[in-house]
């Protein structure tokens, strides 16, 4: 009874009162050890741990000694000794065990029945085995909140923690989009259908629906907000050409993506929406003449919405809104031009008549980004196969050099070379490299143009600048670099002094390894 009264009552005191630094106790000399032997296979699950004893106050009785690559274990539990000012086991006591787990976590061992001290013996732990941790059974998996593989059951961490938890839209379909998040957090917003008011009278309506449509008056009827269907509503529809639809009699029978329309509204103004069931429609190409167009702006109701800006980034021939318009108005005739301005802004849903100087174009107000747009708080410099996610780089560089950060340490995870690694490196350096001012860290609280989620390039990214925006690039340094050197997020692997970088005032590829403790020239990118 005495045995099993210390095994219910005094354990849980070593279990709440044990420290990490028990497990670098060091005894005193002693004639009176117990050695104990944990068989092999007995502690598999804590191969890599270091097991040790303790006495029922939770003060150790034992050095600490590696649990062996078969899972078995040894300790020399200490007795009294005369010698020695100590105070080890006595006859019959309890003796306790744990095992310290990556150096930060207790496993407390409970054997059923319990072993008790006994001078110069010998006993193995033969009987039913239990380990946990706090008071909870152990559980190994990963432990840290900040990575996506994070268990909330597990209380070992066993190394499976690989991809930082990174909160933000993940929805490819949405407005902002993040490819570099990994969880969604509840923050994407979607494209808003186009709805557009029609007044009394002449409106010029863009045609914002499918490409594949079924004619004028489903299309029409599918869309009015008035329910009255498209021959009580209107009187006629007709093109930029005078091409018309009546209810009486019709020329045009169905709508062309893109283009804009003249409509007659018979009664009361309503409302029109093409995108009632379909959504959003994004990438409408519209092909324009020489001379007079009537054309839809199709563009969303959050998106850019400036007749200049919006006008050069959508047209198909590059040469500028200025060098392809002679005129720009709207159903009331004010208008725009080079020269003078009444409207500076498109509506969506709206279309507008435009007077083309020279060649037929396109325009496309959805226009994938391209190489050296100035776009999304920076300079494009790579966009991936669907164009419409890529990397820009900031216009400028860090005020200040930064080292890289904690030379002689090897960062976990920080490695990655390929695009695409950039942010998961940054994000790893600041986890594993405590000191501060360093690139990782200024990076991730810079903030420019409006954005806040800047980070350090990997090493192909870095390439990357240099190679389209940079000297080697083919309109030469429009990203504005330095002729020096600059670092990446790229770690040389396993080694702790190196990092990757590239010589910017090169005209070719010049890339090395840079030291890790030496402040450099720092451009952060983020993603679209």
């Amino acid at each position: 009874m005495k045995n099993l009264f210390y095994t219910l009552v005094l354990l849980p005191v070593f279990a709440i009162g044990q420290t990490v630094d028990d497990f670098s106790f060091v005894p005193s000399t002693s004639d009176n050890n117990m050695s104990v032997v944990f068989p092999a296979g007995t502690l598999n699950d804590f191969i890599g741990g270091e097991l040790m004893a303790f006495k029922f106050d939770g003060s150790p009785v034992s050095a600490a000694f590696p649990v062996g690559d078969d899972g078995s274990g040894g300790i020399a539990a200490m007795g009294i000794y005369d010698l020695c000012d100590c105070y080890y086991l006595s006859e019959g006591d309890p003796i306790s065990f744990g095992i310290l787990m990556n150096g930060e976590t207790i496993v407390i061992i409970d054997i059923d029945p319990p072993l008790t001290y006994q001078a110069n013996g010998f006993d193995v732990a033969s009987g039913t085995l239990s380990f946990t941790v706090d008071g909870f059974d152990a559980v190994f998996g990963c432990t840290n909140t900040a990575y996506l593989e994070y268990s909330s059951y597990a209380n070992i961490d066993n190394g499976t923690c690989s991809t930082i938890n990174v909160f933000g839209c993940t929805d490819a379909e949405a407005n902002n989009y993040e490819n570099w998040a990994t969880q969604d957090d509840g923050s994407c917003v979607y494209f808003t259908p186009i709805s557009y008011q029609l007044s009394s009278g002449w409106n010029m309506v863009g045609y914002t629906g499918t490409a594949d449509n079924n004619g004028i008056v489903n299309q029409m009827d599918a869309a009015l907000g008035n329910g009255a269907g498209t021959a009580n509503t209107f009187q006629v529809i007709k093109n930029v050409s005078g091409a018309f639809w009546s209810a009486a009699f019709a020329q045009i029978n169905t709508f062309t993506q893109g283009e804009g329309y003249m409509m007659f509204v018979n009664g009361d103004p309503t409302t029109v929406n093409f995108q009632q069931t379909s959504g959003y429609i994004p990438d409408i190409l519209y092909q324009l003449s020489s001379g007079w167009n009537m054309v839809a702006f199709t563009g969303d109701i959050n998106s850019e919405n400036n007749i200049l800006t919006a006008m050069d980034a959508a047209l198909g021939n590059g040469a500028g809104t200025a060098n392809t318009f002679q005129v720009i108005k709207n159903v009331s005739g004010a208008f725009w031009s080079a020269a003078f301005t009444q409207i500076t802004e498109f509506t969506p849903g709206e279309a507008y008549m435009m007077f083309v100087n020279g060649s037929p174009t396109t325009v496309n107000f959805q226009r994938k980004l391209l190489v050296g747009d100035l776009a999304e708080g920076g300079i494009v410099f790579y966009v991936d196969e669907t164009g419409e996610h890529g990397l820009v780089a900031a216009e400028e560089d860090l005020p200040e050099m930064y080292p890289w950060g904690c030379s002689g340490s090897v960062i976990s995870g920080a490695d990655g070379l390929v695009i695409g690694t950039g942010l998961q490196n940054t994000l790893d350096i600041v986890f594993g490299c405590s000191e501060s001012p360093i690139a990782a860290n200024m990076a991730l609280e810079h903030e420019n143009n409006g954005y806040s989620d800047w980070y350090l390039p990997s090493f192909d990214e870095l390439m990357e600048m240099f190679n389209t925006i940079g000297n080697a690039g083919p309109n030469g340094n429009v990203g504005s670099f330095q002729d020096d050197w600059y670092i990446s997020s790229s770690e040389f692997e396993n080694d702790p002094t190196n990092v990757w970088g590239n010589n910017f005032s090169e005209t070719f590829p010049n890339p090395g390894g840079g030291h890790k403790s030496i402040p450099n020239n720092i451009r952060l990118i983020r993603s679209f």
